[in-house]
């Protein structure tokens, strides 16, 4: 199963003199189970692209295919799309309107055909997954919380109904270095849980950290799209697009540029770490046997 999209093409106030093109032709599919990302310049097409995958806008031309059935088709379940597929829009905790965070993160559900017991289990899951107790935080209002709890409570909304698909529009935007690695840990561990997760961000270390695939968009259309590692490795079509190298990559280079012994395709933290520990461990054997 996946989503599909084949030959989309949209633009915006078609027509007047407003008349803005945001994607061109673009065809992608995303199977079940991987982990996207999704970059390129402000202004490229990704948060249309998102938005048309997501049912929340018709593009002008193409299909849109989520297992195999075309969303945009007379008598289409929308709210089954809606149980199926979840977006977390950039800054979600601006969206928080209920009275009590139990109330926002249920939200979701009103329309769903689960039990009330059912219901309470997803909740309290969603809650706990996003590293709150539901029992202390469940009462508050959301307008209690901190700007990163929100950000949580928001997400934890849009995992209520356990989505196959999850769609995040720069989520790690604003967050420190340990806050954002705690959010991808998350990430990760809905994945091997089996969600897709499909995660645009201008943050070359997070992608490099988390995604399997990368697709970098220019001009409305898909100008690389490959495993990330390979992705990241092609610099003169990433600079092209406008993608920069992550600080890991950009510290393994300078290693090199100096005399250090690592490997050209780090990428990732966790890689030039491992990188740096074969390096100096090679280094203290060689001291030990002279």
């Amino acid at each position: 199963m996946s989503i599909e999209l084949k030959n989309i093409t949209h633009i915006y106030e078609p027509g007047t003199p407003f008349e803005a093109a945001a994607l061109n032709n673009v065809s992608l599919e995303i199977r079940e189970g991987e982990k996207i990302g999704l970059m390129g310049r402000t202004g490229c097409g990704k948060s249309t692209l998102i938005q048309i995958m997501a049912g929340l806008i018709k593009p002008l031309n193409g299909n849109v295919i989520i297992d195999g059935i075309d969303i945009d088709e007379e008598g289409y379940d929308r709210t089954g799309l809606r149980q199926k597929l979840g977006i977390v829009f950039q800054y979600p905790e601006v969206q928080l309107f209920e009275t009590t965070a139990y109330k926002d993160v249920a939200f979701g559900l009103k329309y769903s055909d689960l039990t009330p017991e059912e219901k309470d289990e997803n909740i309290r899951w969603a809650f706990e997954i996003t590293g709150f107790d539901p029992d202390k935080v469940g009462s508050k209002s959301p307008l209690e919380l901190s700007g990163g709890e929100k950000r949580r409570l928001a997400i934890a909304g849009v995992l209520a109904v356990r989505p196959k698909y999850l769609i995040l529009d720069e989520p790690i935007a604003g967050l420190d270095p340990v806050a954002r690695e705690k959010f991808l840990k998350l990430l990760r561990d809905l994945n091997e849980e089996g969600m897709t997760i499909i995660m645009i961000s201008h943050n070359a270390d997070a992608i490099a950290g988390f995604a399997d695939r990368t697709i970098v968009m220019s001009n409305g259309r898909i100008e690389i799209e490959g495993d990330t590692k390979t992705v990241f490795m092609d610099r003169p079509k990433a600079d092209e697009a406008g993608i920069s190298v992550s600080t890991a990559g950009r510290i393994a280079g300078m290693l090199r540029d100096r005399g250090i012994d690592v490997s050209e395709d780090v990428m990732s933290e966790s890689e030039l770490l491992k990188e740096l520990c074969v390096h100096f461990n090679n280094d203290n054997r060689s001291e030990d046997q002279t």
